[in-house]
């Protein structure tokens, strides 16, 4: 099990780029704060940049959390975005992916 209260989406792309695979992920509120628990185990998984924020593991929960932390991850990476707009880059295109990714996963809940 592993608890990460910042940079999620760089645990779950790292997990993913070395061998594991995100079995069960949580999202848990703590006062004001909201983040995820999760379990991994040795396999293979490829995630997509909008993964890297919310995990298949994480939008089959069922938790009724899910959505607050989508749009959470929605709002933080739409900041990131407008910070990068016209400096193009790989970094704009990944959060650019990851951003849009994340709107359709809000719109099919």
């Amino acid at each position: 099990m592993l608890q990460c209260q910042s940079s999620q989406n760089e645990l779950r792309q790292y997990l993913s780029e070395h061998g594991w695979e995100i079995t069960r992920e949580e999202p848990v509120r703590d006062g004001k704060f909201l983040y995820t628990v999760l379990e991994a185990k040795p396999g293979c998984q490829s995630l997509t940049p909008g993964q890297h924020f919310a995990s298949p593991a994480l939008l089959a929960s069922g938790s009724p959390l899910v959505g607050e932390y989508l749009a959470f991850c929605r709002q933080a990476v739409e900041k990131v975005v407008l910070g990068l707009t016209g400096l193009g880059g790989p970094k704009y295109e990944y959060y650019s992916a990851a951003l849009k990714e994340l709107r359709e996963m809000e719109a099919m809940r």
